[in-house]
């Protein structure tokens, strides 16, 4: 009977959407992320990931050339369930350029999709929270005026961060955790 119920529990455990934590820092859980750079459009821009101790780090540098413009980190495609979720929090800190976090619900890069523009924190690390209404629509590169809704948290496939001026030059981002809660 006791082995029922600790079944019991971890599957609502595993079926809960109390809320996703990804912890680049302590638990290394960005082992599987992907760089995305433009050059998928013709740009030239390079990015490059590395896990250091305490981190993910993303650097590179962003070009203008041949209609580039941006460098991004991806999650593996998987099951996100957002839909719980109200805020975010995200320790981190940038040099050289602003990031965004995206959200995506579709394989397809043409799909809309949701971002939310982090501050410049000048190289120094910060802790910061938003809203997970704060996250804004954005359909090939355009924002929409259409506001994020449930079922589109509920079905999220893949969360990522993005280079966000369309700025040439380098940078490093590091993100140690982000929570959805």
């Amino acid at each position: 009977m006791k082995s029922f119920f600790w079944v019991f529990g971890f599957v609502l455990l595993l079926g809960s959407n109390a809320g996703i934590e990804l912890d680049f820092g302590a638990k290394k859980d960005g082992t599987d992320w992907q760089t995305l750079n433009d050059g998928v459009m013709g740009g030239l821009s390079k990015g490059q990931i590395d896990l250091s101790p305490n981190a993910l780090k993303f650097f590179g540098e962003v070009s203008l050339d041949n209609y580039g413009g941006f460098t991004s980190v991806k999650s593996p495609f998987g099951q996100y369930d957002l839909s719980d979720a109200k805020k975010l929090t995200i320790r981190y800190k940038t040099e050289g350029q602003r990031i965004s976090i995206s959200l995506e619900n579709s394989d397809a890069f043409y799909k809309p999709y949701y971002k939310l523009l982090l501050p410049d924190t000048k190289g120094k690390w910060v802790v910061t929270e938003a809203n997970i209404s704060d996250f804004k629509e954005y359909n090939l590169g355009q924002e929409t005026a259409i506001p994020i809704s449930d079922d589109f948290l509920k079905g999220v496939r893949r969360i990522g961060f993005i280079t966000s001026e369309k700025r040439a030059g380098r940078f490093v981002v590091e993100i140690d955790y982000l929570k959805f809660e």
